[in-house]
Protein backbone atom coordinates (compact mmCIF):
# COMPACT_ATOMS: atom_id res chain seq x y z
CA UNK A 1 0.00 0.00 0.00
CA UNK A 2 2.74 2.25 0.91
CA UNK A 3 4.69 1.80 -2.43
CA UNK A 4 1.53 2.51 -4.22
CA UNK A 5 0.85 5.77 -2.41
CA UNK A 6 4.90 6.51 -3.31
CA UNK A 7 4.57 5.95 -7.27
CA UNK A 8 1.23 8.57 -7.00
CA UNK A 9 2.81 11.05 -4.85
CA UNK A 10 5.75 10.78 -7.58
CA UNK A 11 3.49 11.28 -10.37
CA UNK A 12 1.39 14.05 -8.57
CA UNK A 13 4.85 15.97 -8.43
CA UNK A 14 5.69 15.38 -4.90
CA UNK A 15 8.52 12.45 -4.28
CA UNK A 16 9.64 12.19 -0.17
CA UNK A 17 13.12 12.03 0.88
CA UNK A 18 14.68 7.96 1.02
CA UNK A 19 14.70 8.89 5.26
CA UNK A 20 11.74 10.03 5.32
CA UNK A 21 9.59 7.42 3.23
CA UNK A 22 10.50 4.82 5.96
CA UNK A 23 9.13 7.03 8.62
CA UNK A 24 5.71 8.10 6.52
CA UNK A 25 1.96 6.01 7.07
CA UNK A 26 -0.54 5.75 4.70
CA UNK A 27 -2.67 8.05 6.00
CA UNK A 28 0.95 10.63 5.60
CA UNK A 29 1.09 10.07 2.04
CA UNK A 30 -2.71 10.31 1.68
CA UNK A 31 -2.44 14.08 3.81
CA UNK A 32 0.94 15.13 1.68
CA UNK A 33 -1.05 14.25 -1.80
CA UNK A 34 -3.70 16.49 -0.37
CA UNK A 35 -1.40 19.05 -0.33
CA UNK A 36 -0.04 18.38 -3.76
CA UNK A 37 -2.95 17.96 -5.89
CA UNK A 38 -4.42 21.76 -4.13
CA UNK A 39 -1.31 23.11 -5.32
CA UNK A 40 -1.51 21.55 -8.38
CA UNK A 41 -4.82 23.93 -8.84
CA UNK A 42 -3.24 27.24 -8.56
CA UNK A 43 -0.26 28.53 -10.66
CA UNK A 44 0.21 32.28 -9.16
CA UNK A 45 2.92 32.81 -6.12
CA UNK A 46 0.47 34.48 -3.95
CA UNK A 47 -2.26 31.82 -4.66
CA UNK A 48 0.07 29.18 -4.26
CA UNK A 49 1.29 30.82 -0.92
CA UNK A 50 -1.76 30.92 0.30
CA UNK A 51 -3.89 27.79 -0.31
CA UNK A 52 -0.20 26.14 0.88
CA UNK A 53 -0.72 27.53 4.43
CA UNK A 54 -4.41 27.16 4.90
CA UNK A 55 -3.31 22.86 3.72
CA UNK A 56 -0.42 22.53 5.77
CA UNK A 57 -2.85 24.27 8.43
CA UNK A 58 -5.30 21.64 7.87
CA UNK A 59 -3.31 18.52 7.51
CA UNK A 60 -0.80 19.95 10.82
CA UNK A 61 -3.19 20.86 13.20
CA UNK A 62 -1.32 23.95 13.95
CA UNK A 63 -2.24 26.97 15.11
CA UNK A 64 -0.74 29.18 12.62
CA UNK A 65 1.25 28.56 9.47
CA UNK A 66 3.31 31.39 7.97
CA UNK A 67 5.35 31.62 4.53
CA UNK A 68 8.29 33.89 4.84
CA UNK A 69 10.47 34.66 1.96
CA UNK A 70 13.86 36.48 0.47
CA UNK A 71 12.45 39.69 -0.60
CA UNK A 72 14.54 41.97 -3.42
CA UNK A 73 15.67 44.20 -0.71
CA UNK A 74 17.65 41.41 1.17
CA UNK A 75 14.87 41.03 4.34
CA UNK A 76 12.81 38.02 5.17
CA UNK A 77 8.99 39.37 4.36
CA UNK A 78 5.64 37.49 5.17
CA UNK A 79 4.25 35.76 1.94
CA UNK A 80 1.08 34.33 3.43
CA UNK A 81 -0.16 32.97 6.63
CA UNK A 82 -3.26 31.03 8.29
CA UNK A 83 -3.76 32.10 11.61
CA UNK A 84 -7.08 32.10 13.90
CA UNK A 85 -6.07 35.52 14.76
CA UNK A 86 -5.88 38.73 13.72
CA UNK A 87 -4.44 38.71 10.16
CA UNK A 88 -1.18 40.57 9.18
CA UNK A 89 -0.70 42.27 5.89
CA UNK A 90 1.82 39.86 3.62
CA UNK A 91 4.51 41.89 1.97
CA UNK A 92 5.01 44.58 4.59
CA UNK A 93 6.04 42.11 7.41
CA UNK A 94 9.66 41.12 8.51
CA UNK A 95 11.48 39.58 11.05
CA UNK A 96 14.42 40.67 13.23
CA UNK A 97 18.09 38.94 12.38
CA UNK A 98 17.78 37.30 16.02
CA UNK A 99 14.98 35.47 14.96
CA UNK A 100 14.18 31.95 14.24
CA UNK A 101 13.18 32.40 10.98
CA UNK A 102 16.60 33.93 10.17
CA UNK A 103 18.35 30.81 11.95
CA UNK A 104 16.79 29.07 9.54
CA UNK A 105 18.04 31.12 6.50
CA UNK A 106 21.22 31.09 7.88
CA UNK A 107 21.70 27.16 8.95
CA UNK A 108 19.71 25.77 6.01
CA UNK A 109 18.80 23.54 9.11
CA UNK A 110 14.88 23.17 11.01
CA UNK A 111 14.47 25.06 14.16
CA UNK A 112 12.54 22.64 16.52
CA UNK A 113 10.94 24.80 19.69
CA UNK A 114 9.05 22.24 21.48
CA UNK A 115 8.03 24.30 24.37
CA UNK A 116 7.51 27.91 24.81
CA UNK A 117 9.99 27.59 27.38
CA UNK A 118 12.48 26.25 25.47
CA UNK A 119 11.22 29.17 22.69
CA UNK A 120 11.77 31.94 25.03
CA UNK A 121 15.22 30.63 26.50
CA UNK A 122 16.48 30.57 23.12
CA UNK A 123 14.58 33.74 21.34
CA UNK A 124 14.22 35.87 24.56
CA UNK A 125 14.37 39.70 22.18
CA UNK A 126 12.09 37.76 19.45
CA UNK A 127 7.73 37.98 20.23
CA UNK A 128 7.17 34.51 19.41
CA UNK A 129 2.86 35.34 19.16
CA UNK A 130 2.28 38.02 16.72
CA UNK A 131 0.18 41.08 17.92
CA UNK A 132 -3.93 39.53 18.34
CA UNK A 133 -2.96 36.31 17.40
CA UNK A 134 -3.74 33.41 19.90
CA UNK A 135 -0.72 32.71 22.42
CA UNK A 136 1.26 29.44 21.29
CA UNK A 137 3.19 26.69 22.97
CA UNK A 138 5.36 25.21 20.33
CA UNK A 139 7.16 26.05 16.73
CA UNK A 140 8.57 24.61 13.87
CA UNK A 141 10.10 26.37 11.69
CA UNK A 142 11.46 24.57 8.05
CA UNK A 143 13.15 25.69 5.15
CA UNK A 144 11.28 25.20 1.91
CA UNK A 145 14.43 24.44 -0.45
CA UNK A 146 14.80 23.93 -4.02
CA UNK A 147 17.32 22.16 -5.56
CA UNK A 148 19.28 22.86 -1.77
CA UNK A 149 18.94 26.27 -1.49
CA UNK A 150 16.33 27.86 0.96
CA UNK A 151 15.04 31.18 -0.13
CA UNK A 152 11.92 31.09 1.94
CA UNK A 153 10.60 29.48 5.57
CA UNK A 154 7.85 27.54 6.37
CA UNK A 155 6.91 28.63 9.98
CA UNK A 156 4.09 26.33 12.15
CA UNK A 157 2.91 27.47 15.51
CA UNK A 158 0.79 24.68 17.78
CA UNK A 159 -1.09 25.44 20.67
CA UNK A 160 -0.17 22.59 23.08
CA UNK A 161 3.79 22.04 23.70
CA UNK A 162 5.18 19.38 21.02
CA UNK A 163 7.61 16.70 21.42
CA UNK A 164 8.43 16.68 17.39
CA UNK A 165 9.42 13.28 17.03
CA UNK A 166 10.93 11.89 14.41
CA UNK A 167 7.57 10.61 12.57
CA UNK A 168 6.33 14.93 12.93
CA UNK A 169 10.24 15.58 11.48
CA UNK A 170 9.97 13.59 8.73
CA UNK A 171 6.26 14.60 7.86
CA UNK A 172 6.97 17.95 7.89
CA UNK A 173 10.19 18.00 6.09
CA UNK A 174 8.15 16.51 3.12
CA UNK A 175 5.52 19.02 3.83
CA UNK A 176 8.52 22.09 3.45
CA UNK A 177 10.14 19.78 0.61
CA UNK A 178 6.68 19.99 -1.21
CA UNK A 179 6.06 23.68 -0.26
CA UNK A 180 9.54 25.11 -1.66
CA UNK A 181 8.94 23.60 -5.03
CA UNK A 182 5.10 24.57 -5.58
CA UNK A 183 6.30 28.24 -4.27
CA UNK A 184 9.04 28.24 -6.58
CA UNK A 185 7.28 27.14 -9.31
CA UNK A 186 4.22 30.14 -8.65
CA UNK A 187 7.47 32.34 -8.49
CA UNK A 188 8.65 31.62 -12.03
CA UNK A 189 5.08 31.94 -13.49
CA UNK A 190 4.55 35.26 -11.72
CA UNK A 191 7.81 36.65 -12.77
CA UNK A 192 7.22 35.42 -16.68
CA UNK A 193 3.76 36.78 -16.84
CA UNK A 194 4.68 40.16 -15.63
CA UNK A 195 7.53 40.03 -18.02
CA UNK A 196 4.95 38.63 -20.54
CA UNK A 197 2.66 41.70 -19.41
CA UNK A 198 5.93 44.19 -19.47
CA UNK A 199 6.66 42.93 -22.77
CA UNK A 200 2.92 43.68 -24.12
CA UNK A 201 2.96 47.07 -22.70
CA UNK A 202 6.18 47.81 -23.83
CA UNK A 203 5.21 46.47 -27.73
CA UNK A 204 1.52 48.46 -27.28
CA UNK A 205 3.51 51.72 -26.45
CA UNK A 206 6.18 51.07 -29.12
CA UNK A 207 3.20 50.23 -31.43
CA UNK A 208 1.60 53.98 -30.48
CA UNK A 209 5.04 55.17 -30.75
CA UNK A 210 5.38 53.61 -34.33
CA UNK A 211 1.84 54.91 -35.29
CA UNK A 212 2.78 58.24 -34.21
CA UNK A 213 5.93 58.28 -36.08
CA UNK A 214 3.88 56.90 -39.39
CA UNK A 215 1.24 59.96 -39.08
CA UNK A 216 4.30 62.39 -38.91
CA UNK A 217 6.07 60.68 -41.92
CA UNK A 218 2.22 60.90 -43.50
CA UNK A 219 2.20 64.21 -42.70
CA UNK A 220 5.90 65.35 -43.32
CA UNK A 221 5.68 63.51 -46.66
CA UNK A 222 2.07 65.34 -47.24
CA UNK A 223 3.88 68.58 -46.39
CA UNK A 224 7.01 67.73 -48.74
CA UNK A 225 4.97 66.56 -51.69
CA UNK A 226 2.71 70.27 -51.02
CA UNK A 227 6.23 71.77 -51.21
CA UNK A 228 7.57 70.22 -53.83
CA UNK A 229 4.11 70.33 -56.23
CA UNK A 230 3.99 74.09 -55.25
CA UNK A 231 7.83 74.27 -56.10
CA UNK A 232 7.11 72.76 -59.06
CA UNK A 233 4.23 74.71 -59.93
CA UNK A 234 6.45 77.89 -59.24
CA UNK A 235 8.88 76.97 -61.67
CA UNK A 236 6.41 76.16 -64.34
CA UNK A 237 5.07 79.84 -63.56
CA UNK A 238 8.36 81.11 -63.37
CA UNK A 239 9.44 79.45 -66.87
CA UNK A 240 6.03 80.36 -68.59
CA UNK A 241 6.13 83.87 -67.47
CA UNK A 242 9.82 83.98 -68.94
CA UNK A 243 8.44 82.58 -72.07
CA UNK A 244 6.09 84.51 -72.11
CA UNK A 245 7.73 87.38 -72.13
CA UNK A 246 10.58 86.46 -74.29
CA UNK A 247 7.90 85.50 -76.79
CA UNK A 248 6.32 89.07 -76.16
CA UNK A 249 9.58 90.65 -76.76
CA UNK A 250 10.45 89.11 -79.93
CA UNK A 251 6.55 89.79 -80.73
CA UNK A 252 6.93 93.70 -80.06
CA UNK A 253 10.03 93.40 -82.53
CA UNK A 254 8.28 92.24 -85.07
CA UNK A 255 5.28 94.45 -84.77
CA UNK A 256 7.92 97.26 -84.86
CA UNK A 257 9.74 96.39 -87.39
CA UNK A 258 6.51 95.43 -89.46
CA UNK A 259 5.30 99.38 -89.02
CA UNK A 260 8.50 101.02 -89.69
CA UNK A 261 8.74 98.70 -93.12
CA UNK A 262 8.44 101.09 -96.45
CA UNK A 263 6.28 98.90 -98.70
CA UNK A 264 4.55 95.19 -98.91
CA UNK A 265 7.75 93.81 -99.99
CA UNK A 266 9.47 94.70 -97.18
CA UNK A 267 7.03 93.76 -94.95
CA UNK A 268 6.98 90.22 -96.94
CA UNK A 269 10.88 89.86 -96.20
CA UNK A 270 9.99 91.04 -92.30
CA UNK A 271 7.59 88.24 -92.03
CA UNK A 272 10.08 85.60 -93.33
CA UNK A 273 12.67 86.71 -91.53
CA UNK A 274 11.74 87.32 -88.44
CA UNK A 275 8.08 85.54 -87.62
CA UNK A 276 8.99 82.37 -87.18
CA UNK A 277 11.51 82.90 -84.28
CA UNK A 278 8.71 85.38 -83.04
CA UNK A 279 5.88 82.33 -82.56
CA UNK A 280 8.73 79.40 -82.00
CA UNK A 281 7.30 78.30 -85.19
CA UNK A 282 9.41 76.01 -87.53
CA UNK A 283 7.57 77.27 -90.81
CA UNK A 284 5.49 79.90 -92.25
CA UNK A 285 3.69 80.10 -95.66
CA UNK A 286 2.00 82.90 -97.13
CA UNK A 287 -0.61 82.12 -100.22
CA UNK A 288 -2.77 84.35 -101.89
CA UNK A 289 -6.15 83.38 -104.06
CA UNK A 290 -5.55 82.74 -107.14
CA UNK A 291 -8.81 81.70 -108.85
CA UNK A 292 -11.74 80.45 -107.55
CA UNK A 293 -10.86 77.03 -106.28
CA UNK A 294 -7.00 77.62 -105.57
CA UNK A 295 -4.14 79.30 -103.31
CA UNK A 296 -1.01 80.11 -104.67
CA UNK A 297 2.06 79.82 -102.33
CA UNK A 298 3.75 83.06 -102.56
CA UNK A 299 6.19 82.92 -99.59
CA UNK A 300 7.51 79.86 -97.53
CA UNK A 301 10.09 79.40 -94.49
CA UNK A 302 11.50 76.74 -93.08
CA UNK A 303 9.92 73.69 -95.26
CA UNK A 304 11.73 71.68 -98.08
CA UNK A 305 11.47 72.95 -101.46
CA UNK A 306 9.32 69.85 -102.45
CA UNK A 307 6.79 71.42 -99.24
CA UNK A 308 4.98 74.74 -99.55
CA UNK A 309 7.03 75.93 -102.12
CA UNK A 310 6.81 79.24 -103.98
CA UNK A 311 4.52 79.14 -106.70
CA UNK A 312 3.10 75.73 -105.67
CA UNK A 313 -0.98 75.81 -105.48
CA UNK A 314 -3.67 74.12 -102.63
CA UNK A 315 -7.30 73.72 -103.58
CA UNK A 316 -9.31 75.52 -101.28
CA UNK A 317 -11.60 72.77 -100.78
CA UNK A 318 -9.05 70.26 -99.77
CA UNK A 319 -6.64 72.07 -97.39
CA UNK A 320 -6.39 73.80 -94.14
CA UNK A 321 -5.38 76.94 -95.88
CA UNK A 322 -8.79 76.53 -97.71
CA UNK A 323 -10.82 76.16 -94.31
CA UNK A 324 -9.49 79.12 -93.37
CA UNK A 325 -10.60 81.01 -96.81
CA UNK A 326 -13.74 80.05 -96.49
CA UNK A 327 -14.57 80.97 -92.96
CA UNK A 328 -12.81 84.07 -92.45
CA UNK A 329 -11.68 83.38 -88.91
CA UNK A 330 -8.54 81.61 -88.03
CA UNK A 331 -8.38 78.22 -87.49
CA UNK A 332 -5.96 76.59 -84.77
CA UNK A 333 -5.28 72.17 -85.64
CA UNK A 334 -3.41 71.60 -82.36
CA UNK A 335 -3.33 67.25 -82.92
CA UNK A 336 -1.92 65.58 -85.60
CA UNK A 337 -4.86 63.21 -85.32
CA UNK A 338 -7.52 66.23 -86.08
CA UNK A 339 -4.91 67.35 -89.12
CA UNK A 340 -5.30 64.04 -90.67
CA UNK A 341 -9.37 64.15 -90.00
CA UNK A 342 -9.52 66.80 -91.30
CA UNK A 343 -7.15 66.72 -93.99
CA UNK A 344 -5.14 63.86 -95.52
CA UNK A 345 -3.41 65.82 -97.65
CA UNK A 346 -1.75 67.54 -95.32
CA UNK A 347 0.29 64.50 -94.57
CA UNK A 348 3.55 66.24 -95.79
CA UNK A 349 3.53 68.62 -93.07
CA UNK A 350 2.98 65.34 -90.24
CA UNK A 351 6.10 63.98 -91.38
CA UNK A 352 7.79 67.07 -90.65
CA UNK A 353 7.35 66.54 -87.39
CA UNK A 354 4.30 68.98 -87.39
CA UNK A 355 1.54 68.55 -84.43
CA UNK A 356 0.03 71.89 -84.31
CA UNK A 357 -0.92 74.06 -87.27
CA UNK A 358 -2.56 77.64 -87.24
CA UNK A 359 -3.85 79.79 -90.31
CA UNK A 360 -5.48 83.25 -90.45
CA UNK A 361 -7.18 85.07 -93.39
CA UNK A 362 -5.55 87.97 -94.74
CA UNK A 363 -8.61 90.04 -95.69
CA UNK A 364 -9.45 93.62 -97.23
CA UNK A 365 -12.59 94.68 -96.36
CA UNK A 366 -15.08 91.60 -96.80
CA UNK A 367 -12.79 89.94 -99.40
CA UNK A 368 -10.09 87.10 -98.20
CA UNK A 369 -7.01 87.63 -99.98
CA UNK A 370 -4.98 84.85 -99.01
CA UNK A 371 -3.59 83.24 -95.74
CA UNK A 372 -0.79 83.32 -93.72
CA UNK A 373 -0.05 79.78 -91.64
CA UNK A 374 2.61 78.72 -89.26
CA UNK A 375 3.29 75.67 -88.83
CA UNK A 376 4.78 73.78 -84.97
CA UNK A 377 6.58 70.93 -84.09
CA UNK A 378 4.40 68.13 -82.73
CA UNK A 379 6.23 68.48 -79.14
CA UNK A 380 5.00 72.26 -78.88
CA UNK A 381 1.87 72.52 -76.25
CA UNK A 382 0.31 75.99 -75.95
CA UNK A 383 -2.32 77.57 -73.19
CA UNK A 384 -5.48 78.83 -73.55
CA UNK A 385 -3.37 82.05 -73.03
CA UNK A 386 -0.37 81.09 -75.17
CA UNK A 387 -2.93 80.18 -78.33
CA UNK A 388 -5.22 83.15 -77.85
CA UNK A 389 -1.99 85.35 -78.13
CA UNK A 390 -0.24 83.59 -80.95
CA UNK A 391 -3.41 83.92 -83.02
CA UNK A 392 -3.68 87.60 -81.67
CA UNK A 393 0.16 88.38 -82.93
CA UNK A 394 -0.63 86.21 -86.39
CA UNK A 395 -3.74 88.53 -86.61
CA UNK A 396 -1.66 91.44 -86.44
CA UNK A 397 0.54 90.21 -89.13
CA UNK A 398 -2.42 89.61 -91.55
CA UNK A 399 -3.40 92.90 -91.47
CA UNK A 400 0.06 94.50 -92.09
CA UNK A 401 0.40 91.87 -95.30
CA UNK A 402 -3.10 93.50 -96.10
CA UNK A 403 -2.62 97.39 -95.60
CA UNK A 404 0.86 96.76 -97.66
CA UNK A 405 -0.96 95.19 -100.82
CA UNK A 406 2.34 92.25 -100.18
CA UNK A 407 0.43 89.61 -101.88
CA UNK A 408 0.05 91.85 -104.93
CA UNK A 409 3.55 93.38 -104.33
CA UNK A 410 4.30 89.20 -104.53
CA UNK A 411 2.29 88.27 -107.48
CA UNK A 412 3.91 91.50 -109.05
CA UNK A 413 7.69 90.52 -108.19
CA UNK A 414 6.90 87.35 -109.91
Amino acid sequence: MAHERLVESRASGWEPGAAGAALLQPKDYAELLSIGRALASTVEHAAVAATLVEEVRRVSGAARVAVWEIARDGELRLVAESTCGTPRRCGTVMVHRSSPEWDVMRAQEPVWLPTRGEAEKSYAATRLDPRGASRCEAWALLPAMVDGEAGRVLALAFAQPRPFDEHDRAVLGEIASASGNALARGRLFTHERARAEAAETARAALDERFRGAERLVSERTHLYERERFASGRLESELSSTRDAADGLERAQALLAALAAAADGREISHILAARAPGAFGAFGLAVTRRAGAAELEVVRSVGFPDDIASVGSRVHIDSSPEGDVVRSGAPLWIDSREEMLRRHRAAADLLRLGSGVWLGVPVSSGADVLGTLSLTFRCARTFSVSERDRVILLAGQCAAALARAGALEAERTAQ
